[in-house]
């Protein structure tokens, strides 16, 4: 790449040069060498960035370069020309979401604005779960290049979080770091509020209701991860949407509930993802209704007696029966006999 680079720099016509190097390319069965392209539109970047993307009009006509354009575009240092020609791409479909991903590796966008890379994130967007994974992608790495959360890319996270077919995918597109890092990115920022704790809740533990067994082993780590890390600011409006699936009447919804929150095999002694809840949070909720509520409470976790020695690995959802080893009885309720 080094030395195809330096060519396209020293050439008297680095537009004509790629031209022939393409037609040669064409003539021959081997793969054309991507790294040898991009070199030389890197090099032409280096002199005009003009004739970088005329450079690479030439390799979207090429039969053997087609399928490779977002790396020829990315040769170079992206320009908001080069952005609107990707937007074109991937409404004609020459150019898959996925792709657009590696627009962002090596800080490939962090010289531009937010509003600059809006219309490629918004486009992304149209094309369903795969382009929404890609624009938590790209938002992840635009960040990590040491941009700061301003509002415009706050919102566009936030409506990506909350779009209904962000979990629509196979285990291969996810990637359950970004899901946690940016929520605690938002947190940090204080960009969350209720309303969207509550709206993202109850779209996490809908793999609990999904019919396809895939989605919920697929997800159930990034899911838990995300609920740990709201679970100390939003506590009330996180176990409101955790009650709803651990009670559900389906038994399918209860049965995905519990392998979410139980306790792995090697570490039953632990507390439990619901560890950090405060007790008054779920005992308001038994209090209603002792006489229905109380045992099932107990069977998930929350303590009814004095927890013996035993009894402390049965943190299962609400895993902070330890915290309440001081109090032989809570809120009057008896255990039923045993």
């Amino acid at each position: 790449m080094f030395f195809s680079k330096r060519l396209a720099e020293l050439a008297r016509d680095p537009v004509a040069l790629f031209t022939e190097a393409v037609r040669i390319a064409e003539t021959r069965a081997e793969p054309a060498n991507k790294q040898f392209f991009g070199g030389l539109i890197s090099g032409s970047d280096e002199r005009d960035p003009c004739q970088a993307r005329e450079c690479t009009r030439v390799a979207l006509r090429s039969p053997k370069l087609k399928d490779d354009a977002i790396v020829m575009i990315g040769s170079g240092k992206l320009q908001p020309e080069d952005l609107q020609l990707i937007v074109s791409l991937l409404q004609s479909g020459d150019v898959e979401p996925w792709q657009c991903a590696t627009l962002s590796y090596g800080r490939g966008l962090d010289h531009l604005s937010p509003e600059l890379i809006m219309p490629l994130l918004d486009e992304l967007g149209e094309h369903g779960a795969r382009g929404h994974w890609v624009v938590l992608d790209i938002i992840s790495m635009y960040l990590l290049g040491g941009n700061q959360l301003v509002k415009l890319i706050a919102d566009k996270l936030k409506s990506t979080r909350l779009a209904r077919d962000l979990l629509d995918v196979s285990r291969q597109i996810i990637n359950g770091h970004h899901l946690e890092r940016m929520i605690k990115l938002l947190l940090q920022h204080g960009d969350l509020d209720r309303k969207f704790v509550a709206a993202l809740m109850e779209q996490l533990l809908s793999i609990c209701r999904s019919q396809k067994s895939g989605a919920f082993y697929a997800f159930a780590g990034p899911v838990t991860a995300v609920i740990a890390s709201l679970l100390s600011s939003y506590p009330n409006d996180v176990w409101h949407e955790v009650s709803k699936v651990i009670t559900s009447a389906d038994s399918l919804v209860r049965f995905y509930a519990e392998r979410l929150f139980d306790l792995p095999h090697e570490h039953h002694l632990a507390p439990g993802l619901l560890h950090g809840l405060p007790r008054e949070v779920n005992l308001d909720r038994v209090r209603k209704a002792p006489g229905a509520r109380a045992a099932m409470e107990q069977s998930r976790g929350v303590p009814t007696r004095k927890p013996t020695s035993a009894s402390l690995g049965v943190s299962r959802v609400c895993g902070w029966a330890c915290k309440a080893a001081a109090s032989p009885v809570v809120v009057g309720l008896r255990c039923p006999a045993s």
